[in-house]
C-alpha cells in the first residue's frame, strides 16, 4: 500500500503534529510506504511559532521532523525525461527498493510529480492508481 497524505503543511500546527504524530505510529507496517509530499521547512517554522502555549522550540520541530522522515526527495524542476531517472535513482537508494516493483515505481512516479506540482492524489487518472 501507498498512502498519501497531503497539505499537512496548510495546517494549523497543532493539528500538523498530531497529524504526524498518528502517522508515525503506523510507519511501522510491513508493505506500506508513506508519501507526504510537503515543505519540511514550512512545518518545522510553524511548529517553532505557532504563536501560542502549544508551539514548540525550533530544536524540537527540527528533532521531530528529522525523526519521523526517514528519506526526502527534493524534486527540481526539472524535464519529464529526466524527472522519471531521478526519482526511480532516489527510490533505488532506499532500503525498501529490493521490494518494490516496476509499477510500483510509476506509481510513485506519478504521485510524486502530481504532487509536487501542486495536484492532489485525486488529480491522478484511476488507472494510474487502480
Amino acid at each position: 500500500f501507498v498512502l498519501v497524505f497531503d497539505n499537512i503543511d496548510r495546517c494549523e500546527p497543532k493539528l500538523a503534529y498530531e497529524t504526524l504524530s498518528t502517522i508515525k505510529t503506523f510507519m511501522d507496517i510491513p508493505n506500506c510506504y508513506y508519501i507526504i509530499p510537503c515543505d519540511d521547512e514550512a512545518i518545522k517554522e510553524y511548529l517553532s511559532k505557532g504563536g501560542d502555549e502549544d508551539s514548540f522550540s525550533r530544536q524540537f520541530a527540527n528533532e521531530f521532523i528529522d525523526k519521523l522522515f526517514q528519506t526526502y526527495l527534493r524534486l527540481p524542476i526539472i524535464k519529464e525525461v529526466d524527472r522519471d531517472k531521478f526519482i526511480k535513482e532516489q527510490l533505488n537508494t532506499l532500503d525498501i527498493s529490493q521490494k518494490l516493483k516496476l509499477n510500483d515505481i510509476q506509481i510513485i512516479t506519478e504521485i510524486l510529480y502530481y504532487a509536487y506540482k501542486g495536484e492532489t492524489p485525486r488529480s491522478l487518472s484511476e488507472n494510474a492508481l487502480f
